[in-house]
């Protein structure tokens, strides 16, 4: 006879926690090798990098792993041999790469490289090589175009490529063109992301490009406003609407 206790439900305060768990996992992982570290590693890595200890029992759980379980969308767990190893998911990888190619840019003089030389001064700056497969792509030009949010790859003649970054267009602007878009509605409507990229359109008679802001989706760019907007799940559509804190703001 096996008897099973039932788990009990966890509260919202343990809830939010672990949210604001996943991001420090990102900050972490962010800041090893190839963004991925050792299971056992895990538990002494916190609390020598945030100077406190992980405790379970904050989360709502008992166990490390089911609290790794709780944040797919941030982290997953690879099997090599009998050795389980911790590292970000494919998105998050990418936004962690882009990051690196920020600081890796801005720290060369003009602000930009030559392609032929980026995978040696990514060692140099970062001290472990970049490893293309790790994003599914076999060449640096296929790299760059998935962090095209953030790079643009430019022809400097004689067959050279150069690697720049972005101009973004300043997000104040965009911001409160928003709002006087959003507060239209009243207090209860709801509107779709699409609905809200195609009524900014219209209305400013432009195409809004997220990466000229720096952000690979519109929504992306949305949710880099928290103060202005919003996010909802609404029949399977991620919804948008101002908060009371956009509207003390302008």
């Amino acid at each position: 006879m096996v008897i099973c206790i039932p788990k009990r439900e966890r509260t919202k305060e343990e809830i939010e926690r672990t949210k604001q768990f996943s991001k420090e996992v990102v900050d972490l992982l962010r800041h090893q090798p190839y963004f991925r570290m050792p299971f056992d590693k895990f538990i002494p890595s916190y609390h020598h990098h945030f100077g406190r200890q992980c405790k379970l029992a904050y989360y709502g759980f008992t166990k490390l792993l089911e609290l790794f379980e709780a944040i797919p969308d941030v982290l997953q767990i690879l099997e090599c041999g009998e050795e389980k190893i911790l590292t970000l998911t494919e998105a998050e990888q990418v936004k962690a790469l882009a990051a690196q190619f920020v600081k890796l840019l801005r720290s060369q003089k003009d602000k930009c490289l030559m392609m032929a030389d980026m995978l040696t001064e990514y060692v140099k700056t970062f001290g472990y090589s970049l490893r293309l497969q790790d994003y599914n792509v076999g060449s640096v030009p296929a790299l760059m175009q998935k962090l095209c949010h953030v790079v643009k790859v430019v022809d400097v003649g004689s067959g050279g490529k150069q690697i720049q970054l972005i101009n973004r267009k300043s997000l104040r602007t965009l911001t409160a063109q928003l709002l006087v878009l959003l507060m239209t509605l009243d207090e209860t409507s709801f509107v779709s992301v699409d609905q809200l990229k195609k009524h900014y359109e219209t209305t400013q008679n432009i195409t809004l490009n997220p990466c000229e802001y720096g952000f690979m989706t519109f929504t992306d760019l949305l949710m880099s406003m928290p103060y202005f907007v919003e996010a909802a799940e609404a029949v399977q559509h991620k919804r948008k609407k101002l908060t009371s804190a956009g509207l003390a703001l302008l």
